[in-house]
């Protein structure tokens, strides 16, 4: 297949928002829910793996309007979370022909996790400007490629999380005096007391 241009290329993946969170799968054996039954749910088996799982990020935005200066954390840190993952994320759009895409942040690791023992990954990134930044969960690996089992299932659940960095404020052009407070001199003793030697 051709690689498509600019103007048609559109990227796969799925909108995630400050607050949320999503559950998916990697590799060839991917269950899927019954939209109209959530306790229902099949599962596949792929001829080919799913090797990652890809998300725009909506940090910029949340309920109180559009936002200047936050901090993201994209997590796995999860319950569901069941096979060793890596984080990464990017200014772009993986695939993106313009091909004006750099990594920005990655996680192969949180140790401070203790939802799962599997080796949940926590990326962290500031975002400047408004707009979307992506991120992809993949399997770890330790050299010589990515594996997958076909008699498992490699499941994780997402966070994203946001924290606005308020700016510094600026200085007053005026000093600000402080007037000490006069001290109270020691009031006296109420009783006496007899000295026995």
């Amino acid at each position: 297949t051709a690689t498509p241009t600019a103007e048609e290329f559109v990227c796969p993946a799925a909108p995630l928002d400050c607050g949320d969170s999503d559950l998916g799968a990697l590799g060839y054996n991917i269950s899927v829910s019954d939209e109209s039954n959530t306790t229902s749910t099949e599962r596949y088996m792929l001829d080919s793996p799913i090797t990652s799982a890809l998300y725009a990020l909506n940090a910029t935005y949340d309920e109180y309007g559009p936002l200047n200066n936050v901090t993201i954390s994209i997590s796995t840190c999860g319950a569901q979370t069941n096979f060793d993952s890596v984080v990464t994320v990017f200014s772009g759009c993986p695939g993106d022909p313009t091909g004006n895409v750099t990594m920005v942040a990655m996680s192969d690791d949180d140790e401070a996790c203790v939802d799962t023992t599997s080796g949940a990954s926590t990326a962290h990134y500031h975002v400047h400007e408004r707009g979307i930044v992506y991120a992809a969960v993949e399997l770890y690996s330790q050299g010589g490629g990515i594996r997958f089992d076909r008699d498992r299932s490699y499941e994780y659940e997402i966070f994203l999380q946001c924290r606005v960095i308020l700016p510094t404020p600026l200085p007053t052009p005026q000093p600000t005096l402080i007037t000490p407070r006069p001290t109270q001199p020691t009031p006296a003793p109420t009783r006496s007391c007899d000295y026995i030697p």
